[in-house]
């Protein structure tokens, strides 16, 4: 007996928002760099935000989406020349679908924002469906 395994609806959401993130490069404006991945139960978030104080970063969690938002200033004073880039930067990045908003931490060290998301304990059993015999009536 072979399995079939479907991808949830909220997959193709899930490809829709990263999609949608990553639009701005695409469009010629820089994104917030980011990298996801799994470590130890844990969904990780890294971020580069070189020149970003850890007061000039905001973070939401909006419909199973974290929002990450960076700010970036100018220094005062009279510029002569820069190819350093200043502003907002913001990428919204879709939550796994077990994930714990409870249990999300942040920390920052030399221009490298972690995001730490806890997910549900362990793999959820399978959930046996039993399959009624409805035979055709003559």
């Amino acid at each position: 007996m072979s399995t079939t395994r479907q991808a949830p609806p909220s997959a193709a959401l899930t490809r829709l928002i990263r999609w949608v993130g990553e639009l701005p490069s695409h469009l010629g404006r820089r994104a917030l760099p980011v990298e996801e991945s799994t470590e130890n139960g844990k969904f990780l978030i890294r971020a580069e935000i070189p020149g970003v104080a850890p007061g000039e970063v905001d973070l939401a969690l909006h419909d199973g989406a974290l929002v990450i938002e960076a700010t970036r200033r100018a220094p005062g004073g009279h510029t002569i020349r820069t190819d350093l880039r200043y502003g907002t930067l913001r990428r919204t990045i879709a939550l796994p679908d077990d994930a714990d908003a409870d249990d999300i931490h942040a920390s920052c060290a030399e221009g490298m924002l972690t995001i730490s998301v806890g997910t549900a304990a362990g793999d959820r059993p399978a959930h046996r469906i039993p399959v009624e015999n409805r035979e055709a009536a003559p």
